[in-house]
């Protein structure tokens, strides 16, 4: 089901559609339907999932994609202690929280500490995410990974043709990246494992919005998803703007899961 609900998604996001959407959420009478089946979805969400963390084990990334905000960030670049890391996870686990996503602004792959603090979260029974830009993955990272496996990854590349996808992700090296992926993905199969799970993400651009057919049938036999999603507004510039006047705010989607940045010695808890 979660398959055939993926595949549904991608097929409906496209600037047109996404257009279409917003335009017909904030119709008065369909905008109202719209507000009372959002609402309870979220209420029920509230009573029936369980917590989930974000943590930012460091905050240091090695591409300036254009999309990100990080580029711009004046935090002192720091790494998490594990004696931190492991107190965060354990508080986590005692509300009641199932899986630790370890992506903000950073690449996971940067951090030193990575597979030791994977190892603590599946020592604690709970499932691990991130994603990566994919260009630090060699093959001992590769070992690494399904030794001790994290659940699932998702690969951020934003393009099918390689001008567009280094003008996105800069500092990226487009072969590099798609060798990368790939030799994790065959050499997971090859040892006939299932983890970790490989979702390849692809974040709509306003340059970008064409190869979405192309990306979608090169990576078809490689990787286990294919996801595209529109670009947020937190760098405006780079936005696939909707152009109608002013927009009604919702809540967040997923009311139950925790932030847990590093800002300098300090920890900020935003929920």
């Amino acid at each position: 089901m979660a398959i055939e609900i993926r595949d549904l998604k991608n097929k409906i996001i496209s600037k047109r559609n996404l257009n279409l959407f917003v335009k017909i959420v904030n119709l008065p009478l369909i905008g109202s339907i719209y507000d009372f089946f959002y609402f309870n979805h979220i209420k029920n969400k509230l009573k029936t999932l369980p917590f989930a963390v974000t943590i930012e084990p460091n905050n240091i990334c090695n591409l300036k994609c254009v999309m990100c905000p990080y580029q711009h960030m004046k935090r002192v670049k720091k790494t998490m202690s594990m004696s931190l890391f492991r107190k965060i996870v354990d508080e986590a686990r005692d509300i009641g929280c199932k899986d630790i996503h370890l992506t903000q602004y950073n690449e996971p792959l940067t951090d030193k500490l990575l597979f030791e603090r994977l190892a603590y979260i599946r020592g604690k029974n709970m499932t691990s995410s991130f994603y990566s830009n994919a260009t630090l993955l060699d093959k001992d990272k590769i070992r690494k990974l399904l030794e001790n496996p994290v659940d699932l990854i998702r690969f951020s590349v934003d393009g099918f043709k390689k001008t567009t996808f280094e003008s996105i992700r800069k500092g990226a090296n487009y072969e590099t990246v798609i060798k990368n992926i790939t030799a994790l993905y065959n050499e997971r199969n090859k040892l006939q494992k299932k983890l970790p799970v490989i979702e390849v993400y692809f974040t709509i651009l306003e340059n970008n919005q064409k190869e979405m057919n192309k990306f979608r049938k090169f990576w078809k036999n490689k990787c286990d998803y294919i996801s595209f999603y529109p670009a947020d507004s937190r760098e405006s510039k780079n936005f696939v703007q909707v152009k109608y006047g002013k927009l009604k705010p919702y809540p967040c989607f997923n009311p139950k899961r925790i932030l847990v940045l590093m800002l300098m010695e300090k920890l900020n808890w935003v929920i």
